[in-house]
């Protein structure tokens, strides 16, 4: 079954290296979307929705699971729906995100503010932008489930009161207008680079997309 990672932002394929390295080969081939994140999430999101239908038209699978870590599950979840109505096929059953900012990060308005250019990706991940709010407004089409999987640690970066992981706060990760619709979620003791390289993370995807 074909399982296509998507990165967050600053990241590369190489942040998936411990699960191409501990995720069963047998039932899945991981594919990875290679992308500039600091491109406007819906048009990054577009893009990869187009190279999903173009691959399912291209190999003939029937079905293809998606697995994201931070921004990257913005950009995944946008996809999956653009996906789909493209194509009129819902091909795409599991979608499971990782310590994704789903109510933004406040670092990102911040940078907007005190920045003559800030990274164009920013703009989207402020709270209450656009981008978000739209992706609060577009459910996840019928028969793709969402696997919510979300990370923090003790203290934390001092400019951050709230819990956190060390990057997004919790209460981002576990924003009720994306958690409200998820199959499952689940907390891990993990700061947010460092849970891709868990055998926790590992087993809980794989057990999310069986």
């Amino acid at each position: 079954i074909p399982v296509v990672f998507v990165y967050g932002i600053g990241g590369s394929p190489q942040d998936w290296r411990y699960f191409m390295e501990h995720l069963d080969h047998k039932r899945h081939q991981l594919w990875f979307f290679h992308y500039p994140s600091g491109m406007r999430l819906d048009r990054v999101s577009g893009v990869l929705a187009q190279e999903l239908v173009e691959l399912k038209k291209r190999h003939g699978f029937r079905r293809c699971d998606v697995v994201a870590h931070s921004m990257g599950g913005l950009v995944a979840r946008s996809a999956i729906a653009k996906a789909v109505s493209l194509s009129g096929d819902n091909f795409i059953p599991k979608f499971v995100s990782i310590s994704t900012p789903w109510g933004g990060h406040k670092a990102a308005a911040s940078g907007i503010r005190h920045l003559k250019k800030p990274v164009p990706s920013w703009l989207d991940v402020v709270p209450g932008s656009d981008f978000l709010l739209s992706l609060y407004a577009t459910p996840l089409p019928k028969g793709t489930t969402h696997d919510l999987i979300y990370g923090s640690i003790d203290g934390g970066p001092f400019w951050m009161k709230e819990k956190n992981d060390g990057v997004v706060t919790v209460e981002s990760e576990t924003d009720l207008r994306i958690k409200k619709s998820t199959s499952s979620f689940r907390h891990l003791f993990h700061e947010h680079v460092d849970i891709l390289n868990s055998p926790e993370t590992v087993t809980a995807v794989a057990n999310a997309l069986k």
